[in-house]
């Protein structure tokens, strides 16, 4: 969400920004990550649909490097990612997550969750950049590392326009271009804002940002003894409130009707902190941190149970090798909304390697040897698949959707049409069985998903098949049913 009404107050205010042309490669920038992606994917799939129907994951990859070589332009890249969601942030994780299902109803962008950790996945790999994921949220972070390593810190929240302190300054994605050789764009010095309100330093800017309304304190709550004023920028109206009440706190809290502490807690997240890093997925490190998994919301069928589901046997395992026993708190869509469940792990792992990766995927006793190691990938999953369909669900699957599966590994493209609804569904439950099989196998650090999670799922293939059924052998195909043929519809 960011701070309400402060990227039009700096968009109107500073119309001329400071603005800084690149050609060597002598700064650094530190990259909210989550930011980067879902700014540079949403570029991506403007004018596509592929974002619907899960396809074009290689070409996201290629697109985000071309980007990344443009920021090298500039200089040395460091990005950092969040890791688990704070307490405090659940009900806005919960309007999220409704707000995705409206849009998906809708046909309205949603980063697929797929196309997410591929990306991660592959700048992990690029020996050239840094990459970590923090303890929690990454901004006050990306505000530390500037400032402590002299750096520009870069995102796209306009959040990161009242941080006192962040370094050489803020550059908002949307702002930098790209032209052989060179990178441009705008940068923001926290000063300027400060300056800009009357005051001579930046100490209220943390203040400014909690009470002109963000995640924590929403805008409505605030204008209820604070109404926003005609011809009047609501930045100016708060900011004059803070300087009648003298930054004072709890004055400002009694004067708007607001709980102390949580404007207090709002103010302390503006301040640059330090954190932990760790290289493991954020979907990992919120059961890890936080005790909770949230299944975010896929093209999927609404009427129908979450699409994880079916993946929840991958998911205790990986609970299981990271806290023992236990119960975890899950988050699902049931129907248009959004449940918390809890799912109990029994703490049995035995041996944490290669055999027991194996056992979870039902694929233990069935030879692989001689496959490339991707093809191996997609023959566990959808021996997986096949198992949990009949056993969990009670909803088998056909030889044609398996066939369908075998055949959406192959990276041509297809004409889709309009996926039926099943089709949609089987497509977002596999995708939530490849993403809790990459997350186990970080957990038993065997990485078996580097470099080749995008390869795995095109599903302009899979709902092409599911709609024009094949008669013809399909490799593979024995293989994976080998001990499963009861399971089949």
């Amino acid at each position: 969400m960011g701070v309400s009404g402060l990227t039009k107050y700096m968009d109107d205010t500073f119309t001329r920004a400071e603005t800084k042309v690149w050609k060597q490669a002598a700064d650094l920038f530190i990259i909210d990550g989550n930011a980067f992606i879902g700014h540079y994917m949403r570029v991506f799939y403007k004018t596509k649909m592929d974002w619907y129907y899960s396809d074009n994951t290689q070409q996201a990859l290629s697109y985000i490097n071309s980007v990344v070589r443009s920021m090298q332009e500039g200089g040395t890249l460091i990005f950092l990612f969040d890791g688990a969601i704070p307490s405090t942030k659940i009900p806005t994780k919960r309007r999220r997550m409704q707000a995705n299902m409206l849009n998906i109803l809708a046909k309205q962008y949603v980063l697929p969750t797929l196309t997410f950790e591929a990306i991660v996945d592959h700048l992990i790999s690029k020996p050239d950049v840094e990459v970590h994921m923090v303890k929690e949220e990454a901004d006050s972070v990306v505000a530390y590392w500037a400032e402590q390593r002299n750096g520009y810190a870069v995102s796209k929240d306009s959040d990161m326009f009242v941080f006192p302190k962040i370094g050489r300054g803020y550059i908002p994605l949307d702002t930098l271009e790209f032209t052989p050789g060179q990178m441009t764009g705008r940068i923001f010095h926290p000063l300027q804002l400060a300056l800009s309100l009357g005051w001579e330093d930046t100490q209220y800017l943390p203040l400014l940002g909690t009470l002109m309304g963000n995640d924590h304190i929403v805008r409505p709550v605030i204008q209820k003894r604070l109404p926003a004023q005609r011809r009047v920028e609501w930045a100016v109206t708060v900011a004059k409130c803070i300087q009648q009440h003298h930054g004072d706190i709890p004055r400002l809290a009694r004067a708007l009707g607001l709980d102390v502490s949580q404007v207090q807690y709002s103010v302390e997240g503006y301040q640059p902190q330090s954190s932990e890093v760790y290289s493991l997925s954020r979907q990992i490190l919120n059961p890890l941190i936080a005790r909770s998994f949230w299944a975010n919301v896929q093209v999927e069928d609404m009427d129908a149970g979450s699409s994880w589901w079916v993946s929840t046997a991958l998911r205790q395992a990986m609970y299981s090798c990271l806290l023992g026993k236990g119960e975890m708190i899950e988050y699902h869509r049931d129907k248009l909304h959004v449940e918390m469940y809890t799912v109990p792990f029994t703490g049995d792992v035995g041996s944490r390697d290669l055999a027991y990766f194996l056992r979870c995927h039902v694929s233990d006793t069935i030879p692989l040897g001689g496959l490339q190691a991707d093809v191996r990938l997609m023959v566990i999953c959808i021996r997986y698949f096949i198992y949990h369909a009949y056993h969990t669900l009670e909803d088998p699957l056909s030889p044609n959707e398996i066939k369908a599966l075998i055949l959406s590994f192959q990276h041509q493209h297809r004409p889709v049409g309009h996926a039926h609804a099943r089709s949609l569904h089987l497509a977002a439950q596999f995708q939530s069985i490849l993403l809790c099989s990459h997350y186990l196998s970080q957990v038993l650090n065997l990485h078996l998903y580097r470099n080749v999670l995008a390869t795995l799922f095109h599903g302009s293939v899979f709902h092409y098949y599911t709609m024009n059924p094949t008669h013809e052998n399909v490799e593979n195909y024995d293989r994976i049913i080998t001990g499963l043929k009861t399971e089949i519809k």
